[in-house]
């Protein structure tokens, strides 16, 4: 790029060179932190350069090093006065792995910058603290990010989306919202794992206190959005908490429907909770859990988690007080959990 800017694909001998050579002599000095061990992007790296070396140049974003200057010659580049300024974590894991494989050689997106020849120290510094702060600067990328283009989330939301009702569901973040006729219609899927993960799978804590796992989590990921989608439920249950959001706003009421602190909190806080005991009624009440034939913790975890609810939660024709029964029972589940909290 002119003269102050030139990308080669940098072999991963060379780094390891470098790294040997330089790592206690200023490698790191213009990057925003030293290596800091990150288990998930740690292991992703470690397994790329373990079993798919030929694809790490695919799978990297590469290294950002800045300069004084460079000179290229052939397949040679000769670099003065440098740092890795975007790169240590996958500079410094090539460096120190030990593999079965770690002299098979494999190339690597780099990137070398430098200011104008004759530029001053102070320009130097402001030239590669710009860049390093540019690079490192972008909005940080979520676990619901890197998820967004798998095929499970966007069949989802063609099938939530392909009939009416139509339900929108947001999988990626900063998509265009969609006006509908009632808020039900619309969901992020963060929170649709949340209230699958509470009312189907009966782990309302889970959904609540541990959230980023709904992404991370392979096993928890897998039960939501891997499962076999019956859209009638789903339907019912986004209708389910809808009702219970207008219970809390007190809508066709002149008050509030709880009387104290407590009750307050739980209503405010508790809604995965009382949707959990919800779909547990359900199961109950369809014949799909068996207190009976229940002997233990373990036949007790195993049929309350067993995701087998299927078909409308609701009956297609309902009686015009049924929010105020509704609401009701939500009342009454808030009790007992007062006299329990």
């Amino acid at each position: 790029y002119g003269e102050n800017g030139l990308l080669v694909n940098i072999s991963s001998e060379s780094i390891r060179e470098m790294y040997d050579r330089f790592k206690d002599r200023g490698l790191f000095e213009q990057n925003f932190r030293y290596y800091i061990k990150h288990k998930k992007i740690d292991d992703n790296i470690l397994k790329s350069l373990s079993n798919r070396r030929d694809d790490f140049w695919f799978l990297n974003n590469g290294i950002i090093i800045g300069c004084k200057d460079f000179t290229f010659d052939n397949n040679n580049v000769k670099v003065y006065n440098f740092s890795i300024i975007n790169g240590c974590q996958t500079a410094t894991l090539i460096g120190n792995y030990s593999g079965h494989n770690q002299n098979q050689n494999f190339y690597i997106p780099c990137k070398f910058v430098k200011p104008n020849n004759g530029s001053s120290t102070e320009e130097f510094e402001n030239f590669i603290s710009e860049i390093a702060e540019s690079s490192n600067s972008q909005k940080p990328i979520s676990e619901r990010d890197l998820k967004s283009n798998r095929q499970e989330q966007k069949q989802l939301k063609l099938k939530l989306n392909k009939e009416e009702p139509k339900i929108y569901l947001e999988i990626k973040r900063g998509e265009k919202k969609v006006r509908t006729q009632n808020q039900w219609q619309t969901i992020v899927n963060d929170f649709y794992g949340q209230l699958v993960l509470s009312f189907f799978c009966q782990q309302p804590g889970t959904a609540r206190s541990s959230k980023k796992r709904i992404f991370s989590d392979d096993i928890t990921y897998g039960k939501i959005f891997k499962r076999n989608i019956d859209k009638e439920s789903i339907i019912d249950l986004l209708k389910l908490n809808q009702y219970y959001t207008e219970f809390l706003e007190g809508k066709d009421n002149t008050d509030k429907p709880y009387t104290t602190s407590t009750q307050e909190n739980i209503a405010s806080n508790g809604r995965l909770v009382i949707l959990s005991i919800i779909g547990f009624f359900v199961k109950f009440k369809r014949g799909l859990i068996d207190i009976k034939k229940i002997q233990n913790d373990e036949q007790w975890k195993n049929t309350v988690l067993e995701d087998n609810l299927i078909g409308n939660i609701f009956n297609n024709n309902l009686n015009d007080d049924f929010q105020i029964i509704l609401n009701s029972f939500f009342m009454a589940i808030i009790l007992e959990l007062e006299s329990v909290y």
